[in-house]
């Protein structure tokens, strides 16, 4: 995965699957738009990188130069680029409103032993980590008016980065022993 938005679609079809909801009622979050009308139940989700975890996989391949480089060092120059994947813990917070909502959001807890999941979450590249508590978010903002129930599910993945590197091109070195005399000059 080179982008957050390349788990938009893996998770917005989970949801819908799990929860039980068209797809026009499962919403991405923060995109400024409005609750779908009616009171049948929606969700919303919000996916968020938390951490990197262990030490990045670093793959290198040799590519054209990227710069201008000095014809003196010969036709076939070459700089590096280096591929970084490194694991990363997402945080998918989930809120589902309004008919049902409590019973739908249960299904949550353990839908990634769902074999339809387990192989949507496998095909994607995400692997499940954890989920939080039920949070009953009902009574703090609109008591009895909307059901609202929200979780976090926690999900790996592999992040990939990519950078060229330029080789030192045509610097001079001069190597000296402890007694000043030139051992190699390149």
């Amino acid at each position: 995965m080179r982008s957050i938005d390349e788990c938009y679609v893996p998770l917005h079809e989970m949801l819908c699957t799990v929860l039980q909801l068209p797809a026009d009622r499962v919403i991405l979050a923060n995109q400024g738009r409005g609750a779908p009308p009616g009171t049948e139940a929606y969700a919303t989700y919000w996916p968020e990188p938390i951490r990197a975890h262990g030490w990045p996989i670093v793959d290198q391949e040799d590519v054209s130069a990227v710069e201008p480089y000095d014809p003196a060092l010969g036709g076939s120059w070459t700089d590096l680029r280096q591929t970084l994947r490194v694991n990363m813990l997402l945080s998918v917070t989930v809120n589902v409103y309004n008919a049902d909502a409590q019973t739908r959001i249960m299904r949550l807890v353990h839908a990634h032993f769902r074999p339809d999941i387990s192989s949507l979450l496998h095909t994607h590249r995400l692997g499940w980590q954890s989920v939080s508590n039920i949070r009953n978010l009902t009574h703090i903002l609109q008591a009895g008016i909307q059901p609202r129930f929200n979780i976090d599910i926690d999900l790996w993945s592999t992040f990939e980065t990519t950078v060229d590197v330029l080789r030192a091109a045509g610097a001079p070195f001069t190597l000296h022993d402890t007694d000043n005399h030139i051992i190699s000059k390149g």
